[in-house]
């Protein structure tokens, strides 16, 4: 499983991520958790993009609205076109709806058996792999509902990694509201995390974890 999770778009590790990459220079944006902010979401395509244009590669956006309710193998088929899934920041839980929504939660480990295939995503986007969202609602409000999206909260991560993660530590951007108290929150009830300031990063290749906090 090959992984690279940050807390703000790429941090100081963008030309890392570009080393992880195989052949397969095309790469599924996803923007689900921006999906509350209409016609504004695009702001993190945007910026994404041309940090990834400058490395070489090349930008699609995938909107999981698009599969919900759908059969999630369609979308598995679609994303096998991709070498990255880079998914952005935005609000956690509406991004785990649109997961769930589409099926991708249920695809996405065993598209990540594929070494040839990277998961990437910052702040939510890294967020959501993990065991849990407990705490998160501190920074994210788990009751914005956009058009289209079910009511429920799902408190479950995909649980692709064993530990929670904190972005935004110690950041000016307005993302960092909350962050301190989801790191209490963590130590109250003794859960593993790690904090990630904007300009470090997590890879995991191969299952090993490599942690750059610059």
């Amino acid at each position: 499983m090959n992984l690279f999770l940050s807390s703000m778009y790429f941090g100081n590790s963008a030309h890392k991520l570009s080393k992880m990459l195989t052949k397969n220079k095309n790469v599924a944006i996803i923007l689900n958790a921006n999906d509350f902010l209409g016609d504004n979401r695009t702001k993190y395509y945007n910026e994404s993009k041309l940090i990834l244009n400058n490395l070489g590669l090349n930008c699609t956006e995938l909107d999981l609205r698009n599969y919900f309710k759908k059969d999630p193998v369609s979308l598995k088929l679609k994303l096998l076109n991709f070498g990255l899934i880079w998914v952005t920041g935005g609000n956690t839980f509406i991004l785990r709806r649109a997961f769930y929504e589409s099926g991708l939660d249920q695809i996405l480990p065993d598209l990540l058996k594929n070494k040839e295939i990277i998961y990437g995503g910052f702040s939510a986007g890294a967020c959501v792999v993990t065991p849990s969202l407990k705490g998160l609602e501190f920074a994210d409000d788990p009751n914005i509902i956009p058009n289209g999206y079910p009511n429920e909260i799902i408190w479950d991560g995909l649980n692709l990694i064993s530990f929670c993660i904190v972005p935004h530590f110690k950041s000016e951007q307005s993302e960092a509201f909350g962050i301190n108290k989801i790191i209490n929150f963590y130590k109250e009830k003794n859960i593993f995390h790690h904090t990630l300031n904007d300009k470090s990063a997590i890879l995991i290749e191969d299952d090993i974890e490599f942690f750059y906090d610059n």
